[in-house]
């Protein structure tokens, strides 16, 4: 199972991209509230009705967790133990860690991205210290996936579906969506 972790503010189209598109291939993707609701709304006042909240969710049964940007969604991740709990055991294990827009400044506060290759969303930047910071619209750093912003959102969960399925299976769905990129 994929952990997606969203509470109020996420920015919506980082968020339901990645469920709808990695639904499209067939993965176990749930949405986790954080704040233990059933309902979180998103910074543009869509309400979204979650999977799970965090409080159930079984780690072992985790092989990715991802993080969608959005404020206050990003620091509310940053600053929650839980989420931090969460980055640190996938990733420790070698699972998927991955961050989009604002969201990678909760991968900083967990520690893991020193020394790694990372993006974000311009406005955070400065939030990370001892990092190879590149300005791609996606990052890949062994288990570590990064990107900038809803406007990539389509090449961010098309390198998820690389790294989780194949590259094959990616590049069948860009083709199955007309993505060009």
């Amino acid at each position: 199972m994929i952990a997606i972790l969203i509470a109020d503010g996420f920015e919506e189209v980082e968020a339901l991209t990645v469920v709808d598109y990695l639904r499209r291939v067939e993965l176990d993707i749930k949405m986790v509230n954080v704040k233990n609701t059933d309902f979180v709304t998103g910074s543009h006042g869509i309400e979204v009705k979650t999977d799970l909240k965090i409080s159930d969710l079984k780690l072992d049964d985790c092989k990715a967790v991802i993080l969608p940007g959005g404020i206050p969604n990003s620091t509310t991740l940053r600053d929650d133990v839980n989420v931090i709990k969460v980055i640190k055991t996938l990733y420790e294990r070698g699972d998927i860690v991955a961050a989009i827009c604002a969201a990678p400044i909760a991968l900083e506060r967990a520690g893991i991205l020193e020394g790694k290759t990372i993006t974000s969303h311009p406005s955070v930047k400065e939030e990370f210290k001892n990092v190879n910071y590149i300005e791609e619209k996606v990052a890949v750093d062994k288990n570590i996936i990064t990107s900038r912003s809803a406007g990539v959102a389509i090449d961010f969960v098309l390198k998820l579906v690389e790294m989780l399925k194949s590259k094959k299976e990616s590049e069948e769905l860009a083709k199955s969506l007309l993505y060009r990129g």
